[in-house]
């Protein structure tokens, strides 16, 4: 007679789905940061020419620069004026602090979101548009909270001149200096505008998730082997839906971490800004830089899902042959 040794720890079944659940959002969060950094490096010219057109108000007098690129009467502050004016050097303004911001932001926005996800369908729900939504929702509110300061000072970063008239010198500077001047919490300011913008990743993922399925079951294929083109047309349609809706969230973060509390027109609340931005410079103003930001926004998503899927496709390989 022939006993049957039972299955060793590493292949028994329950062995298995508590090594998943334990490396899976871990694996997740290591390629969403190696996803954040490719996706910035690629993108910061864009990101820079958006802030500013973000922070520019509509009134005569204030309105330094105009449109994606400018012309040879615009000043300063558009695409092919910093590059001319400032050089490469002016173009990547503020990427120190954007990798410093987008390697924790993805890292710990896609672990959240993976162990959301995971502990979702633990407890008995089904994989679909409702747990998407909620997991989204609450690895947006976590990476908005942890990530909120290093966005206030890229935004500040990248609206000062470079040379020798720069206030602040790199993100470790600008952390000491801010919190000197305008007190820890301002290193916060922008919180509220951001937390209005989970209603992007809400939009965003589910939708990134469904379209992923239906791609799927048309190929009559798995989700986990989807190719880079399929990746990034999925990502590239989420990311433009999301962007259409949320988008004024994002003009109201960037002035608010912009201003300070002694600038002349300084927004008081969500409320006032919204009012001042509405009778100043009408709904269009909410919209301001987001053909910059859509030209920045829809390549970095796709190179940042299209990255970080195949970068977790191999660290879970390499995970589970461990």
């Amino acid at each position: 007679m022939t006993i049957a040794h039972p299955a060793s720890g590493k292949d028994h079944p329950v062995a298995q789905e508590h090594k998943h659940r334990t490396l899976g959002p871990i694996a997740n969060g290591l390629a969403g940061s190696g996803a954040g950094a490719i996706a910035a490096f690629f993108t910061c010219p864009l990101d820079v020419v958006k802030t500013v057109l973000q922070v520019q108000k509509a009134r005569r007098g204030d309105k330094d620069y105009s449109g994606i690129w400018g012309d040879q009467e615009a000043s300063a502050y558009t695409g092919k004026r910093i590059f001319r004016t400032e050089g490469v050097r002016g173009s990547y303004k503020g990427l120190g602090t954007t990798l410093l911001a987008l390697i924790p932001n993805w890292g710990v926005y896609f672990y959240s979101y993976s162990f959301a996800k995971d502990y979702a369908k633990s407890a008995g729900y089904k994989e679909g548009a409702f747990v998407y939504l909620a997991s989204s929702v609450f690895a947006a509110s976590i990476t908005d909270v942890v990530t909120t300061p290093l966005w206030m000072i890229k935004t500040r970063m990248q609206m000062q001149s470079t040379g020798a008239g720069r206030k602040y010198k790199n993100t470790f500077h600008a952390i000491q200096v801010i919190s000197r001047e305008e007190g820890v919490l301002a290193l916060w300011r922008g919180l509220i505008p951001q937390l209005i913008g989970i209603l992007h990743v809400a939009v965003q993922f589910p939708l990134y998730e469904l379209s992923k399925s239906w791609v799927a079951n048309r190929g009559n294929k798995s989700r986990d082997n989807l190719n880079s083109y399929e990746l990034i047309l999925t990502s590239a349609v989420s990311k433009c839906a999301a962007s259409a809706v949320a988008y004024p969230h994002e003009v109201l973060r960037s002035r608010f971490q912009y201003q300070k509390a002694s600038d002349p027109g300084h927004y008081t609340s969500i409320s006032h800004a919204v009012s001042t931005i509405l009778k100043e410079e009408g709904v269009l103003g909410f919209y301001r830089g987001m053909g910059a930001n859509l030209m920045r926004t829809v390549p970095a998503c796709a190179i940042t899902f299209t990255s970080y899927e195949l970068l977790a496709r191999n660290i879970n390989a390499k995970l589970n042959a461990v």
